[in-house]
């Protein structure tokens, strides 16, 4: 992987293909655990299912090269991008690639996100399931820096109230009591999915949705956050008025999402724990 670019096209192309040659992984491997994306084994027919058709910039190589300045970086500083939609080295990312190499991401950039790539996290959003067909979510995105210091300022007040004498709280009013803790680690963008209050399983699909947008986010190179702190202050009476969020209708996943200053370390994972697995019988089968 060191010094190029490992490309997969989208669609009929990739039928047939060598995947990537995959690394020994008897839990994190030694490169993972040094910061580097590690490729998955995926077999030839699943590769067309796999890659991310929002990365797919076979089309036009030369406009591609073009806009990401020849950009690929790949190792430990993950791999990089920059504006818009070209923010994306030269190729789509697999799904399952994103999936294991996202990671929250605290430490950003200034520069922005572009509206155009904003409306295309949404839209991958959107293409979650929700519990009979529902799609029951809202979007709030926050770009202005003010408005985020200001909203963050009133969270931390918000939660300070709330904390109780346990070592756990203490560790939180310690951070929260620094006047230089932003709860939005300085991203530049805020989306806030919101819900109808109160509904059986609004919560569970915006969350769902909020996965998407994290994985979309994953493969287009940029870095994203849950900021459950933001809650209690996001569904504030007045801080709702100025969102334009209607009184029945809840902030439930805020997410903040930027260019990442650097990788964040991999985190590991435990094993499954699989509380029961009931097979068939054998006589029965």
């Amino acid at each position: 992987m060191q010094g190029r670019c490992h490309r997969l096209r989208h669609g009929a192309d990739a039928v047939g293909k060598e995947p990537s040659t995959p690394r020994a992984r008897p839990g994190i491997d030694e490169a993972e655990q040094e910061g580097e994306v590690v490729p998955r084994p995926v077999d030839a027919a699943s590769l067309a299912y796999f890659a991310h058709p929002l990365r797919d910039t076979s089309a036009d190589p030369a406009r591609n090269a073009a806009e990401a300045g020849g950009l690929c970086a790949e190792g430990k500083g993950g791999r990089a991008a920059r504006n818009g939609l070209s923010i994306a080295p030269q190729g789509p990312m697999e799904l399952l690639e994103a999936i294991y190499s996202r990671r929250a991401t605290r430490s950003y950039l200034p520069e922005p996100v572009s509206d155009e790539t904003v409306r295309r996290l949404l839209e991958v959003a959107v293409q979650a399931p929700s519990a009979m067909n529902a799609q029951p979510w809202r979007f709030v995105v926050i770009q202005d820096t003010a408005r985020l210091h200001r909203y963050s300022e009133r969270a931390k007040a918000l939660l300070l109230q709330r904390m109780g004498g346990d070592d756990k709280s203490r560790h939180y009013a310690e951070r929260l009591s620094s006047r230089g803790f932003n709860i939005f680690y300085d991203a530049s963008t805020l989306v806030v999915i919101c819900g109808p209050a109160g509904g059986p399983y609004v919560q569970a699909d915006c969350w769902v949705a909020a996965q998407n947008l994290q994985l979309a986010a994953r493969a287009l190179g940029l870095g994203t956050c849950c900021i459950g702190f933001a809650v209690p202050a996001l569904n504030d009476p007045e801080v709702k008025a100025e969102l334009d969020i209607p009184p029945d209708i809840a902030a439930i996943a805020p997410l903040i999402v930027g260019t990442p200053r650097s990788a964040p370390p991999p985190v590991p994972r435990a094993a499954p724990q699989i509380l029961s697995w009931f097979r068939q019988p054998k006589g029965d089968q």
